[in-house]
This record gives structure tokens, C-alpha cells and sequence, in this order.
């Protein structure tokens, strides 16, 4: 097999107020980018997700975001993409979620252009399926609609509805006073914590036994796929590029007892978003399940701790990780890169 060599130069890293040094000899391999299947070409600026399932899998499970509003009427923003040729590694988390997160499911979905990652394996039904991140990671003996309640972590940031959870500090569906909802199907206590409010009784980030989020829910996801009501959806059909011939940076953190440490920087043949910015506090692991005659779901949030790996566009020079807002390090990647 042919190997490209690289040498990531040495450069300074200042993060949490230790400075290090960092020298990392990294390979690139175009031939091992594996197949990658596009299902659907959306809008530039839209979703993108790839999954690792078949291509009846993928259907099935965006058919079921697709019968939700506000996604019904953005079905054309999305691209999306599988991957059947491997059968990532999961963990079971703390004993009790699914969760398919590593350096190689990072590297492997570099074969498609994503925002999201979904991989679907099937677990005894206590199992959680849970969101981490741009990662869902769905038991697919759950009903479908976990996806969009997962999908609804992820892309929107919604934090859970239930009690009780962990109420990340950047999810704006839980408010502490009912004045704070601009629309809503009305107010309710409970959201996350006890002391704060939704904006629907039963909507999909309390139970799978509906199908709508919730009107202040909607105009969110709205905004953020850039539509309003059911007008018609602008933008330019982007055909996805070819990922064998670009290039990202993989760039390694390992987050422990409330510190985070730039362990390396690896070179790598793919596709990836042009991150420019990466917030140490917003790694959180949604876990839910809800057994079969029940009327909500049940979960914890857990703080993430051990190893992450960000991709990074070959388009981004410097990678600023920051902690509640505040600038801790950087990592300089594009000036780093040389021909050994």
C-alpha cells in the first residue's frame, strides 16, 4: 500500500496555563477512505449526516425526521449519506447507553461530507441510545422516533424535558421564568431541573409517544435550517465533493478531572467542517430510553471525560479551544504541515 509520509512541525500549545511541546509523525492513506453512498444532495448550508446502515436504514430513519415539523419542510436542505461496507465499535457507556465514538468512526466518516454522524446497532432495549455531539448513536430496538429526539440534542441543542437531567447551560428549551418563551403550547414546570420550564406538556424531548417538538421548538429548527413557515426554501443543490482528494487535520484532546490536554495533531485524507472553535464545556452525552408502555423517557446527561477527536478543514490554519468563553489554547495546524 502506498503511504504518503507527513511531519506535523513542532509548536507551541498553552492550555489551562501549561505550555507543551507537541511532535507527531502521522501517515496519510487515500486508499483507506471507505465507500461513501450519497442518498440525498441538499441546499450548501443545509444538514448533512452520514450513517452507517444500510441504505433501507437510512431511508427509514430520515423518512421518520422528515414526518416532523419543522423537517417536513425542509426535506430538500439535507444531504445525506451511508456507509455499509463496516460495522463500527461501540462501548456501552457506564453499562447502560450506546455510544460509538472513537478516533476510527471519526476517520471512517471522513469518506462522506457530514455534520452528523448516525450509527444504528440493535441492544437489549434497556440499553439508551444517546447524542454526543455531532455522534447519534441509536439502538434500534428503540422506537424510531428516537432519532429525532436525539436529532433534536445534537442539531438543535435542546436539552431533555424530563426530570430529572442535567441542564447544559446553552440549551435555551428550558427557561427559568414562562415569560421567557416567546411562542409556546404553553408553559410547564419541569425541564431538565425542576425549577424550569417547558414550552409544551409532551412534546419529543419529553416522550416518544408524539411527533411534534413543540411551536417554540419550530421556530428554532427554523432558523437554523433557514426557513420560515412553509415558504420556499432558497439556496444553491450541492453535489458532495469527492473526500479522497481533500485533506483535514485530526486534532486529539484529552479532557480529565476538569482539564483538557492537546495530546496531537494527525494529518488525515477526508472530509471535514472548517471548526474553528471548540468549547471544553459543551461535551455532554445525552442518554434516553423509554420502555414500550410508558409515557416519557427516562435518562441521565453525563459530562464527557477521556479521549476526543476533532476534525478540522485543511482550510484552518488555528484551532482555539476555549472553557466557559474564555481563549485556554490554541492549536496551529495549517503553518504546521510539511512535506517530510
Amino acid at each position: 500500500m502506498d503511504m504518503k509520509w507527513w511531519v506535523i512541525g513542532v509548536c507551541i500549545i498553552v492550555i489551562l496555563g501549561i505550555s507543551g511541546w507537541i511532535w507527531q509523525d502521522v501517515r496519510i492513506s487515500p486508499s483507506e477512505l471507505l465507500i461513501c453512498h450519497t442518498l440525498q444532495e441538499g441546499v450548501d448550508g443545509g444538514p448533512s449526516l452520514v450513517f452507517f446502515g444500510s441504505k433501507e436504514e437510512t431511508e427509514r430513519y430520515m423518512n421518520v425526521l422528515y414526518g416532523v415539523k419543522p423537517f417536513d419542510e425542509a426535506k430538500d436542505r439535507f444531504t445525506v449519506s451511508y456507509i455499509d461496507s463496516v460495522v463500527p465499535t461501540c462501548e456501552l457507556y457506564k453499562g447502560i447507553a450506546l455510544l460509538c465514538y472513537s478516533r476510527e468512526l471519526v476517520q471512517q466518516a471522513a469518506a462522506c461530507e457530514h455534520e452528523y454522524i448516525v450509527v444504528l446497532q440493535e441492544q437489549p432495549a434497556v440499553i439508551r441510545s444517546s447524542a454526543f455531539k455531532g455522534v447519534i448513536s441509536l439502538n434500534t430496538a428503540h422506537q424510531l422516533s428516537v432519532f429525532a429526539h436525539e436529532f433534536g440534542h445534537a442539531f438543535g441543542d435542546f436539552a431533555e424535558e424530563y426530570t430529572p437531567a442535567s441542564l447544559p447551560s446553552s440549551s435555551d428549551n428550558c427557561q427559568a421564568s414562562c415569560d421567557d418563551f416567546a411562542v409556546s403550547d404553553g408553559c410547564y414546570q419541569g425541564c431538565s431541573e425542576t425549577g424550569y420550564y417547558r414550552s409544551i406538556d409532551l412534546g419529543i424531548m419529553r416522550s416518544l409517544q408524539t411527533t411534534q417538538y413543540g411551536i417554540w421548538h419550530e421556530a428554532y429548527l427554523r432558523d437554523l435550517l433557514g426557513v420560515q413557515g412553509s415558504s420556499s426554501i432558497t439556496g444553491n443543490a450541492i453535489a458532495p465533493g469527492d473526500c479522497a482528494t481533500q485533506s483535514y487535520s485530526l486534532v486529539h484532546l484529552v479532557k480529565r478531572d476538569g482539564k483538557t490536554i492537546i495530546q496531537g495533531v494527525s494529518a488525515e485524507t477526508g472530509c471535514a467542517l472548517p471548526v474553528s472553535t471548540v468549547e471544553t464545556t459543551s461535551f455532554q452525552i445525552f442518554t434516553d430510553a423509554q420502555e414500550i408502555h410508558a409515557l416519557q423517557l427516562t435518562g441521565e446527561t453525563f459530562a464527557f471525560e477521556g479521549d476526543l477527536f476533532i476534525p478540522v478543514s485543511g482550510a484552518v490554519e488555528t484551532l482555539a479551544i476555549k472553557t466557559n468563553g474564555q481563549l485556554v489554547g490554541e492549536v496551529h495546524l495549517g503553518a504546521t504541515l510539511c512535506r517530510a
